[in-house]
């Protein structure tokens, strides 16, 4: 056992540095290519470098041309903070989202990126043509009226998700982290409009189920709203409104209207303050401003 801590310990430390330095590297190698990848992209939307970035990218240029191995750390700092600067410079767009929205990217290189994106159009497109297939034979067997409602719902989840995608790759913003989140809206977004499409609240109107589950598909917050609302209802049919909220409510109704005629008799004696100036201005008889100081004295007691 002793043996073995020994051949643990007795890792030689220039293979500790060796590995060290091999990570160094490769750390160094990706930033100076998402560095590129920043310049090219400044230069096609002609956005002016500023001078101190131009200057760190000549003297990293040149650092890297000698391969001194034994500056990796200095180099890599400072390939770091060319890197903080032209993010900054272009901000919202990152080098990731620079990547998946190339418009010279392949095909399939798209798709890869974008896989969300082009899993919810190619399922949309599916459906949609089952269903012109289905009534163009006239065979009836997929266009019945709940495969309509998913179908809606799904047609409206697709548009959330395609038209909110399609402003992040036209600003060059999308990123591709967030496919999973595409991909669970769009779920989402069916389930959503075929149960919007099942209830039937007067509060919804005449429109038909079809209608609705488009709607719902393309606002799953406002269906989960809805439901949300529904539940708050149930529960307070089942337990009541407890005894200790009635008395509250009634508290703040009676402090409420307290609080309206102490304003309302507020006003009324400015009111009266106002016309016993004008009284005394006037020479008004003395009976009939001692009857509105008499109002006044009424009111404020």
């Amino acid at each position: 056992m002793a043996d073995v801590n020994v051949n643990i310990n007795s890792l030689s430390k220039e293979s500790v540095i060796e590995q060290c330095k091999l990570a160094s590297l490769e750390q160094l190698a990706r930033t100076c290519a998402d560095v590129d990848k920043l310049c090219s992209y400044i230069r096609e939307i002609g956005k002016k470098i500023p001078d101190t970035a131009l200057s760190d990218i000549k003297t990293l240029e040149e650092k890297c041309c000698k391969q001194e191995i034994s500056s990796i750390s200095e180099i890599l700092t400072l390939a770091l903070a060319v890197h903080g600067t032209l993010s900054e410079l272009i901000y919202p767009v990152t080098v990731r989202s620079i990547t998946a929205t190339d418009p010279n990217n392949k095909f399939f290189t798209s798709i890869k990126y974008n896989w969300s994106i082009s899993l919810i159009f190619f399922l949309t497109f599916t459906a949609g043509l089952l269903v012109l297939i289905d009534e163009t034979c006239g065979c009836s067997y997929i266009a019945t009226d709940s495969f309509k409602n998913v179908l809606a719902a799904m047609a409206g989840a697709a548009f959330y998700s395609l038209f909110t995608a399609y402003s992040y790759i036209a600003n060059r913003t999308f990123e591709p982290k967030y496919n999973n989140v595409y991909l669970a809206r769009f779920v989402l977004g069916i389930l959503s409009g075929s149960l919007l499409a099942t209830i039937h609240l007067d509060a919804l109107g005449s429109y038909s189920p079809t209608v609705l589950a488009v709607v719902g598909g393309y606002s799953a917050e406002a269906v989960n709203q809805i439901l949300l609302r529904i539940s708050e209802m149930l529960v307070t049919l089942v337990k009541g409104v407890p005894k200790e909220d009635i008395s509250q409510q009634a508290s703040t109704i009676r402090t409420e209207i307290k609080n309206e005629k102490l304003l309302q008799q507020q006003r009324i004696a400015n009111e009266l303050n106002n016309l016993l100036k004008n009284a005394i201005t006037s020479n008004a008889p003395e009976q009939t401003i001692n009857d509105i100081k008499s109002s006044i004295e009424s009111l404020t007691k």
